[in-house]
């Protein structure tokens, strides 16, 4: 039994500080147990040993490090000493790293299809990540139905849980995380977005429909300035060449056949692409004075 010395009380107060042959400090938790010590009360001492071990059986605290708690959460719930706890748990945690090395050689996927192994797919996640997969730490627990689940833990924090069924070595997701690296979580069906180009483009057509006019002829994309003189098609077809020229329709015969002899431009309806261009031949307009006195007859 090694030799401890007092050297003080810690800057909490809640230790006494001790240290031993070979300079090493040690602390002593101070509550009731060790004032009855102090003042001699060996009843008391050993009511309070008693009713603090009742607290939590040794049972008890494998079952809850068995379950993935560890020494110090035990410890600290049942408001024991974590010295207390610590000389229960070495078989669990030993169990528990067994149980977490098997899970390694464990294959996820489906039973007839083809699989992987789970330390594979864990250690793929690591490279992607930029991480070393010697550092990833694998766990163990076991459930409420005394099934295991392995844990893993990756350097950046992810974590991802796996069922294992230990008898056929298979793995399959728990959460999130896991269902994502085994491909068991379906990706989301993109949203349909109305396309910024397409749509505005329909309804500008749909727009110029509403607006197209009712003459077939007029069609959208015709000019009224390319028509003669800036007059639209069909009026300038309707409007026969004697028109706008000033002269009195009550004419000789002799002059309606002076005019009539002359190029009289087509009154057919044509569509307004076929209008003629500007610029070209204009029929001829018989002089003043044949219109007057007639046309002379020519010299046989």
């Amino acid at each position: 039994m090694a030799e401890l010395r007092l050297i003080g009380v810690s800057a909490d107060g809640r230790h006494l500080r001790l240290t031993d042959a070979y300079g090493t400090e040690h602390a002593l938790l101070i509550d009731d147990r060790l004032r009855a010590a102090v003042n001699g009360q060996l009843s008391r001492l050993g009511q309070l040993t008693m009713a603090l071990e009742s607290r939590i059986s040794p049972r008890e605290i494998q079952e809850r490090v068995r379950r993935g708690e560890s020494a110090e959460e035990v410890a600290a719930s049942a408001d024991v000493p974590l010295e207390r706890v610590l000389r229960f748990v070495g078989p669990v945690l030993r169990e528990r790293e067994y149980v977490a090395e098997r899970a390694r050689r464990a294959r996820v996927g489906p039973a007839d299809g083809p699989s992987v192994l789970l330390e594979d797919l864990v250690a793929r996640q690591a490279e992607r990540l930029r991480l070393d997969p010697e550092d990833v730490v694998w766990d163990s627990a076991r459930r409420e139905d005394h099934t295991w689940e392995v844990r893993v833990r990756w350097p950046d924090g992810t974590t991802a849980v796996w069922a294992l069924d230990v008898a056929h070595q298979h793995a399959s997701p728990v959460d999130a995380v896991a269902a994502r690296l085994s491909g068991k979580e379906p990706l989301p069906e993109p949203e349909p977005q109305e396309s910024a180009t397409v749509h505005p483009l329909i309804r500008l057509v749909e727009r110029t429909a509403e607006a197209e006019p009712a003459d077939p002829q007029l069609r959208a994309g015709d000019d009224v300035a390319d028509s003669p003189r800036g007059v639209a098609p069909q009026a300038a077809t309707e409007r026969g060449p004697s028109q706008g020229t000033g002269l009195s329709s009550n004419r000789s015969e002799d002059d309606r056949g002076v005019v009539e002899r002359s190029p009289r431009p087509d009154t057919t309806e044509q569509p307004a692409e076929k209008a003629p261009p500007r610029g070209r031949r204009r029929a001829q307009v018989p002089k003043w004075d044949d219109i007057i006195f007639g046309m002379k007859p020519k010299a046989e």
